[in-house]
């Protein structure tokens, strides 16, 4: 297969829209935010351990801080990351759709 430049938009805005970027750990520290705030636990501990060792082990501890199932908080979280998005999605548009052909 060889490289087409005409292609080369294309595949640029694919890698755009599918690398994580700014956007995207804001929206993922915002969703944890508002995950902490329905458990009443306090955010600070929960985007320290988001930095420092993902969002797996953010979403174990909120799990033991708030003595729930840890698929219970990936649940409410995801959730939390759904309205955030959407949020994002209606302050700044969908990005364009992306055609294979």
């Amino acid at each position: 297969m060889a490289f087409d430049p005409r292609e080369a938009p294309l595949r640029k805005r694919e890698y755009e829209y599918a690398a994580p970027g700014d956007g995207d750990v804001a929206a993922m520290a915002a969703a944890l935010k508002a995950m902490a705030a329905q458990l009443s636990l306090h955010p600070v501990p929960l985007l320290a351990h988001l930095a420092e060792s993902g969002l797996g082990d953010a979403l174990a501890l909120a799990a033991r801080q708030a003595g729930l199932a840890e698929d219970d908080v990936v649940a409410r979280f995801r959730r939390c990351e759904a309205q955030v998005r959407r949020g994002v999605a209606a302050d700044r548009g969908e990005p364009p759709p992306i055609g294979h052909g």
